[in-house]
């Protein structure tokens, strides 16, 4: 029937407009921090802030969080509260990813590698399939139920890392799902 036709149509683009505006308002706030200074930071100080936002819900999930090996002395210049949003991005996905797994473990780890730090997070998880690793990065894309999120979280995160002249990778050649972000050091 017509009416149900041009009904639903109009349902359609007010969605689409609406996801507009959500995205336009996202990507308003994170790059509303693009003009403040970038100030140098302890990667080990980082990764304690971005966890005391979220360990209790992560343990109250049977979670057990670690943090791994991170040199006292790595340091990034960056805009804080960008990359506090990058890391805890990452850590709330792989909450995700594995709060229905047997064995539900994170690791957060840095390491020196010359001109970068990189920062890895892996979980229990098994890895991501090839499909969906391929898709992940790409606005609007998502793995999780309807309402669970908007599938703009990786996107955004890449751009911030990107805006700070980093890369972020899943490491495909480890066994479980490991994310890394790579980030200029602070040279001494």
């Amino acid at each position: 029937d017509a009416a149900k036709v041009k009904s639903a149509a109009e349902s359609i683009s007010k969605t689409g407009d609406k996801i507009a505006k959500i995205v336009k308002s996202l990507r308003a706030f994170a790059h509303s921090q693009d003009n403040v200074p970038m100030d140098t930071i302890s990667v080990h100080e980082l990764v304690q802030e971005t966890l005391d936002f979220c360990k209790v819900r992560f343990y109250n999930h049977g979670i057990d969080i670690q943090v791994g090996q991170i040199p006292d002395d790595l340091e990034i210049q960056c805009r804080l509260i960008q990359i506090e949003e990058v890391l805890l991005n990452l850590f709330n996905n792989a909450h995700d990813a594995i709060l229905e797994l047997p064995e539900r473990w994170i690791i957060v780890e840095a390491f020196d590698r010359g001109a970068n730090v990189h920062i890895q997070i892996t979980d229990s998880g098994n890895g991501i399939p090839e499909k969906v690793a391929d898709s992940m990065m790409m606005p609007f894309f998502t793995t999780k139920t309807m309402g669970r999120g908007l599938g703009l979280g990786l996107s955004i995160v890449t751009d911030i890392v990107e805006k700070h002249h980093g890369q972020i990778f899943l490491d495909r050649t480890h066994s479980n799902t490991r994310f890394v972000v790579s980030l200029p050091k602070v040279q001494k």
